[in-house]
This record gives structure tokens, C-alpha cells and sequence, in this order.
């Protein structure tokens, strides 16, 4: 009964899952339990119906050791509302995830999945027009683009940090790169023609954005693409770091690290600094996830920024995870990476090559979640931001896909072994 109510679900997936995601998005912080509460249940269904409860073997470990650790950051936190909201939106990515990781077992389920990110990278480019708030230190945004901001849009009147717009984007961008550069089989040229044309759209918003981790992001991920369908540029991987690096030096670091909200590598570093106190006097539980803004000041007072600053995050990823959840849920965020990455380097250097537009989905996934990375050494986008779950849903596609291509390798050396075998006797 429950394995036939599972497949029943199974195929209306898209629809329940895209409403899970938007009330958890939309709604308020006193639904994060719920969410939290529905990643459980959807584990555990899924485990019922198919039979296997950790089907995402090194990356099933993490996700549970997280979802150990809510508990603990209710407990933990000083700030239960700022927690609250900040588990909806570690639900909302995970559930992401998990969609994602499961359903995208097939070639024809990837190009579904393909497609739909890039329309959303597509839509949030043009809404990007009406959210963001268009300034810059390096150039003059154009007028006429400035005047829309906060204009007609699903958040009339609201704008929305570029530099968290930017670093959603950079993560998705190589897919349309990848998209754009698949052999298709069929409507070659108009599937590439579409892919180049997201790709335009998404490059037009990173570039305005002026967020420079994003750029960097941007350049990185796009080496990383061209690197792995050209193999020999991995050569010149030296040369391009050592100019990275000139660049970096001749600009300065200082103009690299510049930030409205944080002024420059001073408040970078102080709030580095900050972040890694935390760590170390609440290694085991963390201080509550989205407390970083009410506990840090207190115990830890800024020199370089107003006793009055409002600044809700430690602007790295890593440390983020780490003052969040404490070493438990910055050691299980790591070992989902490594395992993460493990898998797709098995599934690409063992994959059919013929299957084209496989391998450059694997491709673009790769690039998009190392630009996240890249990323995120200076922002903290990716993690429990409202639009975060756009590149879990990148990263589950990516995992799921890749899982299916190791154990379709599997299967087919079984095959060849006992076809060998019977020949032989």
C-alpha cells in the first residue's frame, strides 16, 4: 500500500514539491518547523517506497547528522525568531536537494530539469530590473535602470541585495553555457541558440550587479567548462592563476574586497575574525542559525564597524556553516562537497562519451557549483537566503544524475563480466 501510494506520488512530484518550495520561500519564520518537519517525512516516504533509505549513500550520512542538529540550534540560539527563519530556508534547500537528487535518474528527467533551471535563471534575470538596487563603485549604472528598481514586480515597492541575486545566478550561468554548447540531436541550433541567449541575459545582470566575488566566480567557472571540454588547457591553468593574481595585485586587494556594507578588507577580516571566535567557544552547537546578527556584537564587539551595524552574516561560507551549526554541521557540509565531487569526477571520466548532452550537464553542474564555491569565500549566498535553493537544486540534479551514470557503469559491467563468462564455459 504505501510502496503504490509512493509510486502514485512519484509521478506528481514536480507539482507537490514546487508548492513545498513556495510557501517555504513566501512563508513566515513559525513555518520553519514545518518545513524542517516535511524534509523528514520526505526522506522516510521515499525510503518506504523505494526500499532504500540512504539511496544517496555518502551524501545520505550529512543530511541526517543536519537534521540532528535542528534541535540543537533551537536549543542553542538566542534569537528562536531569527533561527526560525533561517530553518525555512535550510528546508527549502533541502528539499531541493532531495527532489532533485531522486528524480533526476534519466536522460530525458536531466533535459526537464535542465531546462526548468534555466528559465528560472531566466525569469530572475528579468526581475532582477524590478528588484535589485542598481549601485556601483566602478561604473554609473544607467539611469533607466536604476528607475526600476522597486517598481512593478511580484515584490512591488521591495528591492532585493544584488550581491545575493549575483551570487544565485553565477551559480546557474554555467548551465546555459552548457546548454549552449551541447551537440543536440534535435533543433540543434534553436537549443543553442536559447542556451547563449539565458547565458547573455544572466552575464548582462552579473556584469551591472558589480559584485566582484561574483565576477570572479564567473571567470573561474567559465576556465573550469572550457578546461574540461579541452583538456590541454588544463596546462595553462598555472598561467591564467598567475594572472589572476597580477590582476589582483595591480587592482588591489583592498579595491577586490571593497563592499558597500562592509567597506573593505578591514571589515572583512574583522568579521573573519569574528566568525572563527565563535567557532572555537561554540564548536559543538553553534551560536542558532541566523543569530550571527544579535550574538555576535554582544560577545564579540566590532572596532571597525558602528556598535549599531546591522550585519547578519560572516560573509564565508564556510565559517558561516561552522558558527551556524558548530563543527558537526561544518564537518558534514564538507564531506558532502568531497563526496559530492568524488562522484561527478567518477561519472564524468567514466561516463559514455557518446552521450553528449549528459556530460555537459555534468559539466555545467560542475562549473555552477564550484562559482558557487568561489563565491561563497566572500558572501554567504547560498546558504539560507531565500533564492539559496535554486543551486541546491543544481547540486541535487547534479548528484542524482551522476549516481544514475555510476550505476548504469555498474550494471553494464556486470553485463560484459557474465557475458565473458558464458562464452568462456
Amino acid at each position: 500500500m504505501l510502496r503504490s501510494l509512493g509510486l502514485w506520488l512519484e509521478r506528481l512530484r514536480p507539482l507537490w514539491v514546487g508548492a513545498a518550495l513556495l510557501t517555504l520561500v513566501a512563508a513566515e519564520a513559525r513555518y520553519a518547523p514545518v518545513g524542517m518537519a516535511a524534509l523528514a517525512v520526505l526522506w522516510a516516504w521515499s525510503g518506504v517506497s523505494t526500499g532504500r533509505w540512504l539511496g544517496l549513500s555518502p551524501l545520505a550520512l550529512p543530511w541526517l547528522i543536519w537534521l540532528a542538529m535542528v534541535p540543537v540550534t533551537l536549543w542553542a540560539t538566542a534569537a528562536p525568531e531569527l533561527t526560525r527563519e533561517a530553518l525555512a530556508a535550510l528546508a527549502a534547500q533541502g528539499i531541493a536537494f532531495w527532489a532533485m537528487s531522486t528524480w533526476t535518474r534519466n536522460d530525458q528527467r536531466m533535459q526537464w530539469a535542465w531546462g526548468g533551471l534555466m528559465l528560472a535563471a531566466l525569469a530572475l534575470s528579468g526581475l532582477s530590473l524590478f528588484w535589485l538596487e542598481w549601485s556601483g563603485r566602478l561604473f554609473a549604472v544607467p539611469a533607466a535602470i536604476r528607475s526600476l528598481a522597486g517598481g512593478p514586480g511580484p515584490l512591488q515597492g521591495e528591492v532585493v541585495n544584488k550581491n545575493v541575486m549575483a551570487g544565485v545566478l553565477v551559480g546557474l550561468w554555467p548551465l546555459a553555457l552548457a546548454w549552449a554548447a551541447t551537440p543536440w540531436e534535435r533543433g540543434r541550433l534553436g537549443r543553442q541558440a536559447a542556451g547563449a541567449a539565458v547565458a547573455a541575459a544572466v552575464l548582462a545582470v552579473l556584469v551591472l550587479s558589480q559584485s566582484r566575488g561574483a565576477w570572479l566566480a564567473a571567470a573561474g567557472s567559465l576556465f573550469l567548462l572550457a578546461a574540461m571540454r579541452w583538456p590541454r588547457l588544463w596546462w595553462a591553468a598555472p598561467i591564467a592563476l598567475a594572472a589572476g593574481l597580477a590582476l589582483l595585485v595591480r587592482g588591489g586587494v583592498a579595491a577586490v574586497m571593497q563592499s558597500d556594507a562592509l567597506g573593505g578588507l578591514d571589515g572583512r577580516l574583522e568579521l573573519w575574525s569574528r566568525a572563527l571566535y565563535a567557532l572555537q567557544d561554540f564548536a559543538f552547537t553553534g551560536i542558532g542559525m541566523g543569530a550571527f546578527r544579535r550574538v555576535i556584537p554582544l560577545l564579540y564587539p566590532y572596532f571597525v564597524f558602528e556598535p549599531t551595524a546591522d550585519i547578519n552574516h560572516a560573509h564565508n561560507l564556510w565559517l558561516q556553516v561552522g558558527v551556524d551549526l558548530g563543527m558537526p554541521g561544518l564537518v558534514a557540509f564538507l564531506s558532502m562537497g568531497l563526496a559530492t565531487a568524488a562522484l561527478l569526477w567518477h561519472a564524468l571520466a567514466r561516463g559514455p562519451a557518446g552521450v553528449q548532452p549528459r556530460r555537459w550537464f555534468l559539466r555545467g553542474a560542475v562549473a555552477g557549483l564550484t562559482a558557487a564555491l568561489i563565491h561563497g569565500i566572500l558572501d554567504v549566498v547560498t546558504w539560507n537566503t531565500r533564492p539559496a535553493f535554486l543551486v541546491w537544486a543544481v547540486w541535487g540534479a547534479a548528484v542524482g544524475m551522476a549516481a544514475w551514470t555510476v550505476e548504469q557503469q555498474a550494471v553494464a559491467g556486470l553485463s560484459d563480466r557474465s557475458a565473458s563468462a558464458a562464452q568462456e564455459a
